[in-house]
């Protein structure tokens, strides 16, 4: 599953993983201006019941594109996908790169042509969503104006159907001056996210926060082994919890960052 280059923000999809990687591959690809590496595309790949995972493949061709495509989120019935993308006209046309959320649906097994999230805006970064399995709450990272810091984590609620909501700063109790980042919403109400803000072990760092009575009361850190001196980020767990993924750039792995698997003993 993990190459020598960056493989990070892994989700559960039927008896599948995807995730992003910025990996050579067969196709000739352009690489960033900032650090001349390849760009990131969505993957995806089988498992089976011992864990171990099939050649690596493109998701869809009509999603990604010579660009950013990172940080994928899927509806419980697995037929809309909402992820992070790099607008290519505006990638090629300004000289400061802002990345967008878009969703898309698989009609016939096929994956139709993205479309930008209402509130994108040029100005701001939207990236890393999440999508509740009722499929009535996205939440985000934006550096958005009005926040507590550099990005902040933020919620659209769809009030009906494709009608969503401004987005909603989740407040300081998650939010800090520092960056909170990659939200995971899971099904029992609680929020997990990357900090390196929160007290922790150093670099970004795995925090929950719970609810109660629709407001966030608590932010706690996941420890070891979840989190390291280095950076811990974009987690995902199934519905009961018995397994979950996380990437980290911590030493040990095959490349910049790794995809690591979490089972409860």
């Amino acid at each position: 599953l993990n190459s020598v280059y960056s493989d990070i923000s892994p989700v559960n999809y039927g008896d599948s993983i995807v995730f992003a990687s910025n990996r050579e591959d067969w196709r000739i690809k352009p690489r960033c201006d900032y650090d001349n590496q390849p760009f990131f595309d969505l993957y995806i790949t089988k498992v089976d019941y011992q864990w171990k995972t099939g050649k690596a493949r493109l998701l869809s061709s009509e999603i990604n594109s010579k660009y950013h495509e990172s940080s994928a989120t899927f509806t419980e019935d697995g037929k809309r996908i909402y992820f992070t993308k790099c607008s290519e006209k505006e990638y090629e046309n300004d000289s400061v790169k802002r990345m967008k959320l878009y969703s898309s649906e698989k009609i016939e097994g096929l994956w139709t042509k993205p479309k930008e999230y209402k509130y994108n805006d040029s100005t701001y970064s939207f990236a890393h969503p999440s999508v509740d399995p009722t499929n009535k709450m996205v939440f985000f990272a934006s550096d958005m104006k009005g926040g507590y810091g550099g990005t902040d984590i933020y919620v659209s609620i769809q009030v009906k159907e494709n009608y969503w909501t401004d987005p909603i700063n989740l407040g300081p109790v998650i939010n800090t001056p520092g960056n909170e980042s990659y939200p995971f919403y899971h099904p029992d109400g609680s929020l997990y996210f990357s900090s390196d803000f929160h007290t922790g072990f150093g670099g970004y760092d795995l925090f929950v926060a719970k609810q109660k009575d629709g407001d966030w009361v608590s932010v706690t850190n996941l420890k070891q082994p979840f989190n390291s001196t280095y950076d811990d980020f974009g987690i995902f767990f199934n519905e009961d919890k018995s397994f979950g993924f996380f990437s980290s750039n911590r030493p040990g792995g095959k490349g910049k960052e790794d995809i690591y698997l979490v089972r409860k003993k």
